[in-house]
């Protein structure tokens, strides 16, 4: 009985590490890819795009590096922590900011399309 409690203390140890990994990963693949994007548009303007395309473009990477702050970070501090940390405010926020980013990142793309097709068919 207790090898079987251990295998299961260890298996769930070993996951809640692989998710942590997960989330860490997440954390350093989209600041890496949204700053740079930020980087490349604002500082050297890389972007051979319609202006208002790069705006949009810059708008996508701004509210992913908030939806990563809402949606990633929480999850992998308490996990490497094992418990929550970051206060009952924040909680709630996170919990409404997830409802709210979600549906702004999908009006964005769906901007994003839009501004494309109108381009193309009035410029």
């Amino acid at each position: 009985k207790a090898v079987v409690s251990r295998r299961v203390r260890d298996s769930k140890q070993c996951s809640e590490i692989h998710l942590a990994g997960y989330h860490i990963f997440i954390l350093l693949s989209s600041l890496i890819g949204d700053t740079t994007i930020l980087i490349a548009s604002i500082k050297y303007k890389v972007f051979k795009l319609h202006k208002v395309v790069v705006v949009i473009i810059q708008n996508i990477a701004v509210c992913d590096l908030v939806t990563l702050v809402v949606h990633s970070l929480p999850p992998a501090l308490s996990l490497i922590t094992d418990k929550w940390v970051l206060g009952d405010a924040f909680c709630s926020w996170t919990t409404y900011g997830r409802y709210y980013l979600n549906a702004v990142n999908v009006l964005l793309i769906c901007l994003l399309t839009t501004s494309k097709l109108i381009t193309l068919k009035c410029l």
